[in-house]
């Protein structure tokens, strides 16, 4: 969120895209003195630009965005709409490229029939979601924060109603609890995930036996080196020592290349020749992209994304947070 603000208060000043490159250039260093620096280092008048972080008004529209992506059924990210298409999760250029060519073809057609191009938008939309695209991309109508049974604000709900089937299977799995089962959806470069790894450790220290961490795989397509990653993570726990190479890996951010992968195996004491190996042979790799289908299966847009006995966590990433949640939410209901 103040990366968020941070960025509509600089395009306020008419220097949105420059700053919007200075955060993705910047990802591990997201604090407020980080955000300010980047302020100055783009010559904004960084007094007006405190002020506007500030603005009720601003911090409303970026409110205003959040519940428009949820109201169209974006609950993670990256989430994209082409002429109304959702595309949900990261994609290759070729992928784009397709997407487009397709309603670009549509829109010629519509052209060649004489449609005037101001019209092309709203007359390719006009069906998507409803009419809700329109209503709320188009129009900027505010859908109003979610409501729950009865038509009152779903106060305080952090978790979706609807429960996933999710299989364990032979994923790595800390704990043996079933009455709270936490599964994560997470990839080894995504600087959010790394912020999770304590909470997620202090929610199943909190309940105990009755709690346990399964970790699934879902390395984005823009983070070139998540993919070696999540497979050597793989023949670490091909020999049993998962949680360590996790553990390390996280804490190694951004540094994730073959050899640091290496050097975090050799850190925990691993058979170097297997591991290698596994590495040379992309031996689990499939097994990865199992992950990953599943994750595509159940609606999963970005990382990290977190079930809690199948249903999907919506809240923030504090361990209070989950914990409180969990208690209200979840047991009280079994």
């Amino acid at each position: 969120m103040p990366a968020a603000l941070a960025v509509t208060a600089a395009h306020k000043q008419g220097k949105y895209w420059e700053y919007y490159y200075k955060l993705w250039d910047n990802m591990q260093a997201l604090e407020d003195a980080d955000l300010e620096r980047y302020a100055q280092e783009l010559g904004l008048n960084v007094e007006q630009w405190k002020k506007d972080i500030a603005d009720p008004v601003i911090v409303e529209a970026v409110e205003k965005q959040a519940r428009v992506a949820q109201a169209l059924g974006a609950s993670g990210t990256p989430a994209f709409f082409v002429n109304g298409e959702f595309i949900s999760g990261a994609k290759d250029t070729k992928e784009f490229q397709s997407i487009i060519n397709t309603h670009k073809t549509k829109a010629e057609t519509l052209m060649n029939r004489g449609v005037p191009v101001d019209k092309l938008h709203g007359l390719l939309t006009k069906d998507a979601f409803k009419g809700k695209y329109v209503d709320y991309i188009m129009h900027g109508k505010d859908p109003g924060k979610p409501k729950g049974e009865g038509g009152a604000e779903a106060k305080g709900k952090t978790f979706v109603k609807q429960v996933k089937d999710i299989p364990i299977g032979d994923s790595p799995r800390k704990g043996s609890g079933d009455k709270i089962v936490i599964i994560e959806f997470s990839e080894f470069e995504c600087p959010f995930c790394s912020k999770v790894v304590e909470p997620l450790d202090q929610v199943v220290a909190h309940f105990g036996s009755d709690a346990s961490l399964v970790f699934k795989h879902y390395p984005l397509n823009f983070h070139k080196k998540a993919m070696l990653a999540a497979e050597a993570s793989f023949a670490a726990h091909a020999q049993g020592k998962f949680w360590e190479f996790y553990k390390l890996a996280f804490a190694g951010q951004p540094n994730l290349e073959r050899a640091d992968l290496e050097n975090y195996a050799k850190q925990v004491g691993l058979d170097m020749s297997r591991f290698r190996e596994a590495l040379d042979k992309n031996s689990y790799q499939a097994r990865v992209k199992q992950d990953m289908a599943l994750a595509n299966k159940i609606g999963v847009g970005g990382t990290p994304t977190i079930f809690v006995n199948g249903r999907k966590w919506e809240g923030g990433k504090e361990a209070p947070e989950i914990i409180k949640a969990i208690e209200e939410e979840i047991l009280k209901k079994n």
